[in-house]
């Protein structure tokens, strides 16, 4: 027995290190690149995704805010910016089903995406990543993608009363600055009324 065990201890070791990152490596976005993008050189690539910093999504409220009026935060020093459940670029629905059943570019984990694509205009039809807002897909958005750009893709939401009021934002990460959205109008969901039983 105590033989057995001296030869199994390598490969248990060895298959703990395999499971550890087959783990790390699920838990990690990587990035989707779509045929018209795999023969671009990486410095004419675009890159989207739902990655924002602290500066960045306060910019995103400001303007917001000068735009749209309000847009303050969601409470509790919550910005209210976030990314969003990506259905479609260029009319190419995502490979997973999970938050959409056309498909989506979000992973199951944890909602990231990471999304290649040629630069040029790029029309993106999504929907808020927040638990409170009903599946339903907002409108398209349209802008134009410049070589070797990184765009954050999101939404910024604020709570007002019994709704909650978004708007699609594209900030450009390269020259931090949002990217205007003309046909971006701010929607309104209700927020569902929770009920608590005591019995």
């Amino acid at each position: 027995m105590a033989l057995m065990r001296h030869f199994l201890k390598p490969f248990v070791h060895f298959s703990a290190v395999i499971l550890l990152a087959v783990f790390a490596s699920s838990c990690a976005t990587t990035a989707f690149v779509p045929p018209s993008a795999a023969s671009l050189a990486p410095s004419q690539r675009v890159l989207l995704d739902d990655k924002v910093t602290s500066a960045q999504k306060g910019q995103i409220q400001a303007d917001a805010g000068a735009r749209f009026g309000g847009f303050k935060g969601m409470g509790w020093g919550r910005s209210g910016v976030s990314g969003m459940i990506v259905v479609a670029v260029n009319g190419q629905f995502g490979p997973n089903r999970y938050y959409d059943r056309a498909g989506t570019y979000n992973g199951t984990w944890d909602g990231a995406f990471s999304i290649v694509a040629a630069p040029g205009e790029l029309k993106i039809l999504g929907k808020p990543d927040h638990y409170q807002i009903p599946g339903n897909r907002g409108n398209a958005i349209s802008f134009r993608a410049k070589s070797g750009h990184q765009y954050f893709i999101g939404t910024i939401m604020e709570e007002t009363g019994g709704q909650i009021r978004w708007v699609p934002v594209v900030y450009d990460k390269t020259e931090s600055k949002v990217v205007p959205l003309p046909e971006a109008t701010p929607q309104t969901s209700p927020k569902p009324v929770t009920v608590v039983l005591y019995v």
